[in-house]
């Protein structure tokens, strides 16, 4: 009986883990979608120094 209780113990805290690691990755892709729909008019108010800087970074990591 204590092996099987051992083996709940262990299934229930995995299911948990799994649970909080979803609930992060629902969040991080809610936080990246909302970054993705105001990535337009956050690049169209910086300076063209910071534009240049930003679209420098990008194609560096395309090649």
């Amino acid at each position: 009986m204590s092996i099987v209780r051992g083996e709940v113990t262990e299934i229930t805290f995995e299911l948990e883990q799994s649970r909080q690691e979803n609930d992060e990755s629902i969040d991080r892709a809610a936080r990246l979608l909302e970054l993705a729909q105001k990535a337009a008019s956050l690049y169209s108010a910086q300076i063209p120094a910071e534009k240049l800087k930003l679209l420098n970074s990008l194609y560096s990591n395309s090649v």
